[in-house]
């Protein structure tokens, strides 16, 4: 039941007739026009590593992780927990699966889905300012 609500007002915005499958092909599109570069094909392995939900806070409001292509591949957990972080902080996009979760091969391909699609909506925090993310350096 809570799924079937999540997918016809949450995932299925555009098209609320829809189903599973053009719901899931409509939020990757979605997701490949914010971050073509890494070609995300589905709501499991693509996200692993975090690379991609750290890019995905980036295309949503540049500037946050500018640095996601640099980030280990191998060091998976922290990238995740990351990417979480940032859009929760950001975006105030709560949480609903962890690093650990995001990590596994076998990761819920719904949650990933539920949790993907709160940042079509997302608009970054007014409380932001570029300057609370600079930083300056040499002498006084």
């Amino acid at each position: 039941m809570i799924w079937t609500l999540i997918l016809r007002y949450e995932i299925n915005k555009g098209n609320p007739d829809g189903d599973l499958a053009s719901a899931k092909n409509d939020l990757l599109e979605w997701v490949r026009s914010k971050i073509p570069e890494y070609d995300i094909k589905n709501f499991k392995k693509d996200w692993n590593d975090g690379k991609a939900l750290c890019a995905l806070n980036d295309a949503i409001q540049p500037g946050l992780c500018p640095n996601h292509r640099d980030l280990d591949s191998a060091d998976q957990l922290n990238n995740a927990n990351k990417g979480l972080d940032l859009a929760e902080k950001n975006f105030n996009i709560k949480p609903i699966l962890t690093g650990e979760e995001m990590n596994n091969p076998r990761v819920d391909e719904k949650a990933m889905m539920a949790y993907i699609s709160q940042f079509r909506n997302a608009e970054p925090n007014k409380e932001v300012h570029d300057a609370d993310r600079s930083k300056a350096y040499g002498k006084i």
